[in-house]
This record gives structure tokens, C-alpha cells and sequence, in this order.
């Protein structure tokens, strides 16, 4: 019985096709690795951008156009002084309703401010400071150095915040917004964002 084995060439050949295959195969988990990678990390980043957008629209919406301010006179080690607002708020923070007086006025309850922070990164955080007794009338400004000298607490609302100025003009709060997220391959994965609210109350 005639057996026929391969060759050292056709063994060599084979040997160097399999070799192009699993190259191709790892070129394309790399690829999709890093595909991965960049979707998280730009899922991650909107999220963080809409969640204080939608935090600082929805409650400042409810303030009045003489009851905010914006930045403040602390040195900053960032050089930036306008990363943070203050606004009145007539919502309750235990029952997070809208209190009238006996006229029909609206009860003003609280102090809201929203600032950047450094926690193992750069943060928006929200501060609540609350009025005792609750004003009829909007209250007079406080300034964002209260915040950052007092300890009122604070939530986290959003990591990855690596700029936020916030400016006043007239009745409109103008909030510049920039998320953004190493990345391992020597980029920095993120976005900038601006937008206006104003002021009905």
C-alpha cells in the first residue's frame, strides 16, 4: 500500500497561511476591542453632559432673573473663575413642592448652586442651602464663595467635567460645558457643549 506524505514545502506553506489567518483574526479583535472602548467612553460622556444640562436647566428655569449670579472671587487652581452658578429656588427641598403665601406669592425655600469640583477627577456637583424663614419675594443673591468656604454638602451629578463656565447675561444663564475622557491609545475622547436657560420667575 502506496502512502503519500506532505512535503516540507507544502507543510511550510500551510503553516504560513494559518499564520495570515490568526493575524487577521487578532487585527480584527483588536479592532473591535478598541471600537468597544470608544462607544463606552462616548455613552459615558453624553450621559455626564445631559445629566447636569437637565439638572441645571430644569431648576434654574424655576429662579428669577434678579437671583442668581454666576462665578466667583476664590482663586481657582484651574485659573478659571467662572465655573459655577447660585440661584434661588422656590421648590422645597424636603417635599420638593411649590409653596404660596397667603397673596399668592411664591415661597421662596432655597439657595441652589451647582460648581466644579475636583473627587478623583473633575466634577459638577449641587449644593442646596436652605432659607429659614421662606421669603415672599426672590432673595438677594448669594455668592458662590459661600459654597465653597461652607460645607452644605453636596451630590455628585457628573464626572469627567473638565471645563464649566458659566456667564449672565440679563435674564440668561449661558453654560459652556466640556466632557472628556483619556483614552489608551494617546487621544482624549470627548465633546463641548453650550446652551441657554432662562429665568420665568
Amino acid at each position: 500500500m502506496n502512502r503519500k506524505a506532505y512535503s516540507l514545502i507544502e507543510v511550510l506553506v500551510s503553516q504560513a497561511i494559518l499564520g495570515v489567518c490568526l493575524l487577521g483574526i487578532a487585527a480584527l479583535a483588536k479592532a473591535g476591542t478598541r471600537y468597544l472602548l470608544v462607544t463606552n467612553a462616548k455613552t459615558d460622556l453624553q450621559r455626564d453632559a445631559i445629566l447636569t444640562l437637565r439638572g441645571i436647566s430644569q431648576q434654574f428655569q424655576e429662579t428669577n432673573d434678579g437671583s442668581f449670579t454666576v462665578g466667583n472671587s476664590l482663586a481657582d487652581p484651574n485659573g478659571s473663575v467662572n465655573y459655577g452658578v447660585v440661584f434661588g429656588s422656590p421648590r422645597d427641598p424636603k417635599t420638593g413642592h411649590v409653596d404660596y403665601d397667603s397673596v399668592g406669592r411664591l415661597l421662596w425655600c432655597k439657595y441652589v448652586c451647582y460648581y466644579k469640583r475636583d473627587i478623583n477627577g473633575p466634577c459638577i456637583v449641587r449644593a442646596v442651602a436652605k432659607l429659614d424663614p421662606k421669603l415672599p419675594y426672590p432673595p438677594p443673591v448669594n455668592a458662590l464663595d459661600d459654597f465653597l468656604r461652607v460645607d452644605y454638602g453636596f451630590t455628585l451629578v457628573a464626572r469627567n467635567v473638565t471645563q464649566f463656565e458659566c456667564s449672565k447675561d440679563s435674564a440668561n444663564l449661558s453654560v459652556l460645558l466640556r466632557v472628556e475622557l483619556p483614552s489608551n491609545y494617546g487621544k482624549n475622547y470627548g465633546f463641548l457643549v453650550q446652551t441657554q436657560v432662562f429665568a420665568r420667575n
